[in-house]
């Protein structure tokens, strides 16, 4: 895969953007576990065995909502917001993220939650016009929002969006991991890289 000069970069919201760590351990304070699970995947994998996944559904509407409040930027996103701004390069965030919670879960708006947070931590209006922010209801239509604002790189956390065959083969994809990774390349012409490793990157460019 080449990142070649880009004028466009689109970046996922939830889980890139914004990180839950110290917000997983918050609210899982409000379950009944048995043993101490304070990370994304041992809460994930534990409540999606139980009541057909309807205990993570009901953490993930605490977490988007309620979790907010404990969630900070991701380490080097406001670095690469002002370095994207300087080098003139567009940004946009995309973000698979309904309207509210289910029926079940007391109907919370979901988005202006979000909206509030990252104007509380300068990142829409500082780097990012508000216009340049879109909420997709699924992740097809996410996908479709990418190609159709015309990203040339796209960086999520999660494999599926950036493999889905939707997705426009111009489109340079970028998997979001906290740590460096040296910038190695899958099979699936994925680079995995932080925020400090695509600054890097794209400075070569």
């Amino acid at each position: 895969m080449k990142l070649d000069n880009p004028r466009h970069i689109g970046v996922d919201l939830d889980n890139t953007i914004i990180d839950y760590s110290l917000a997983y351990g918050v609210i899982s304070k409000q379950f009944e576990f048995e043993t101490e699970l304070v990370d994304r995947m041992s809460i994930r994998t534990h409540l999606r065995l139980q009541e057909n996944g309807i205990e993570w559904e009901r953490f993930q509407a605490l977490l988007y909502t309620e979790g907010l409040i404990s969630a900070q930027p991701a380490k080097g996103v406001r670095e690469f917001f002002e370095w994207c701004c300087i080098s003139q390069i567009e940004v946009s965030i995309v973000s698979h993220k309904t309207i509210q919670t289910p029926e079940i879960f007391g109907a919370q708006n979901l988005r202006q939650p979000a909206i509030d947070w990252l104007s509380e931590h300068s990142l829409v209006s500082d780097f990012v016009e508000s216009d340049h922010l879109h909420f997709c209801a699924t992740q097809s239509e996410k996908v479709n929002t990418i190609n159709e604002i015309g990203c040339d790189v796209f960086i999520d956390d999660l494999l599926e969006v950036l493999v889905n065959p939707e997705l426009s083969s111009e489109i340079s994809r970028v998997l979001y991991v906290g740590e460096s990774t040296k910038n190695l390349p899958d099979k699936q012409k994925v680079v995995p890289m932080n925020f400090f490793d695509l600054r890097n990157w794209l400075e070569l460019c």
